[in-house]
């Protein structure tokens, strides 16, 4: 294995029977914030497409979203393995991101200067401000780019080191179409999260039915890795080559991408969780909790209207 592979040109031992085991916590707090936002978000979405204004002009197509075929794959990396058959989904799909021209640093997390107009219902109640919108948009944007960079992370540091810990005895090929069939998923809820800021009314039922898809999507992907790949992770890599991996996905993050990614992962974490981030991040990791915890923490009041569910700060 070379560094283009992400082993950094060295041999990696696999581990023995009796070895101490990866430690696999930050994996399972990510997946349980996936799980938890994309949760919130569909029925954010179902409850506003459910008051929203029906009238023929904003009728929605709300048909499920269709996958394009014959386009680039979502991990272009290339891998010499021999796929064992073991595929769970067809051919790979497309991995065009959103537009990298959204509110990307937490301090715009969620920030529109769109006027405060709203979406009514028939009644004359209001559903929806396009400020509000515009913030459910941004949100949305943000965890699509943040969804792809993940993969791309994962697929240039963690998966060449299950390969090369295992030496061939497991195929990592049909984890890898899992990932690439999210790519056209992520890119549709992006644009019709776009689609719904501009014209509330007319497509937050499509923004509840992308939101649905990419939750269930998602939801099989996570539980395919957790009953799947986990075991081979514990079985053949061994606790240092583990934490070493995921020092470097930590550090890939950047302290832009760092400062949004930590709050939202500590507000589903628990205390024992919570102390786990801080030292696999750090005295930047604990500043970045104390200083932007309650930042984030109004920035999702924006989106969802009431309170987060954890303590981002402590």
């Amino acid at each position: 294995m070379n560094d283009a592979n992400g082993t950094g040109g060295a041999s990696v031992a696999r581990r023995h029977p009796g070895d101490p085991y990866p430690d696999l916590t930050s994996a399972r707090i990510v997946h349980r914030a996936w799980r938890e936002d994309l949760t919130r978000l569909a029925d954010l979405a179902t409850t506003l497409a459910s008051a929203a204004p029906r009238s023929d002009s904003t009728a929605y197509d709300a048909t499920p979203y269709a996958m394009p075929a014959g386009t680039t794959p979502y991990d272009a990396t290339p891998h010499d393995a021999t796929p064992s058959g073991t595929t769970r989904s067809g051919t790979a799909q497309s991995d065009v991101p959103p537009s990298e021209s959204t509110p990307s640093g937490t301090a715009r997390f969620g920030a529109t200067r769109s006027a405060d107009d709203v979406m009514r219902t028939a009644d004359g109640d209001a559903v929806v401000s396009r400020r509000r919108a515009a913030a459910i948009r941004d949100y949305v944007t943000v965890l699509c780019h943040e969804l792809i960079r993940q993969g791309r992370g994962e697929a240039r540091i963690v998966w060449p080191l299950v390969d090369a810990s295992a030496g061939g005895a497991i195929d990592m090929d049909p984890y890898r179409d899992e990932r690439r069939r999210l790519a056209p998923l992520v890119e549709n809820l992006c644009t019709t999260a776009a689609d719904f800021a501009r014209t509330p009314s007319a497509h937050v039922a499509g923004l509840a039915v992308a939101l649905r898809e990419m939750r269930d999507a998602l939801d099989e992907h996570f539980g395919y890795l957790e009953q799947d790949i986990r075991p081979m992770i514990h079985n053949y890599v061994t606790l240092d080559a583990y934490e070493a991996a995921e020092r470097r996905m930590w550090r890939s993050l950047g302290l832009t991408r760092l400062a949004r990614v930590l709050p939202w992962l500590a507000r589903v974490a628990t205390p024992e969780e919570r102390r786990h981030l801080k030292r696999r991040t750090g005295l930047v990791g604990r500043i970045i909790l104390t200083v932007l915890g309650p930042v984030y923490a109004n920035l999702e009041r924006r989106v969802f209207g009431d309170p987060t569910p954890g303590n981002v700060s402590g």
